[in-house]
């Protein structure tokens, strides 16, 4: 499975519509995201944990928290009351997923509505469906090591008090 492109639009510290090429070849196969504290990194991971995983693999009573002013403000303050973001992948067929996310007027999360399409036409309508699909591409049980936030590795690094340990982590992700 490749990851071709992130679409954000008005969610997080994203106003309007972003588009991330996420498009990879043999000599360049890692993506990296960099920037400043509040820049959107985690914002980026965030949204991947949500179109991959989010709603299945996340407790329902945890989905509203980490949603709840997820809107972007600027957005929001002119009236805005949804965000969304969509990750097209291909693995023979192209599948865009799609989140489009509801607030109310206090930037409380209301709701959600999940679409995937795969070559242009709607499917797996399903969050039972979009689960099984994506086990056989990301099990839910290793999808940290496709997408990780490099800052929390670094602190789990710092923490560990047995030198031969924090070095052999240092060394498999070369920090």
């Amino acid at each position: 499975m490749k990851f071709k492109s992130l679409v954000i639009e008005n969610y997080r510290v994203f106003y309007g519509r972003q588009v991330i090429d996420l498009t990879t070849t043999d000599t360049k196969n890692l993506i990296l995201f960099g920037g400043l504290n509040g820049a959107g990194k985690t914002s980026i991971l965030t949204a991947f944990q949500l179109l991959l995983f989010g709603g299945v693999s996340i407790p329902k009573s945890h989905y509203p928290t980490l949603l709840n002013g997820a809107i972007n403000n600027t957005y929001f303050n002119e009236g805005g009351r949804d965000c969304s973001i969509e990750l097209v992948i291909e693995d023979q067929t192209e599948y865009r997923i799609q989140l489009k996310l509801y607030f109310n007027n206090e930037q409380g999360f209301t709701h959600d509505e999940r679409v995937i399409h795969a070559n242009g036409r709607r499917s797996l309508k399903t969050d039972v469906e979009f689960k099984v699909f994506m086990e056989k591409r990301i099990p839910s049980d290793v999808a940290s090591f496709f997408v990780f936030d490099g800052e929390k590795i670094q602190d789990l690094v710092e923490r560990q008090e047995n030198g031969e340990l924090k070095k052999a982590i240092q060394n498999i992700i070369s920090l």
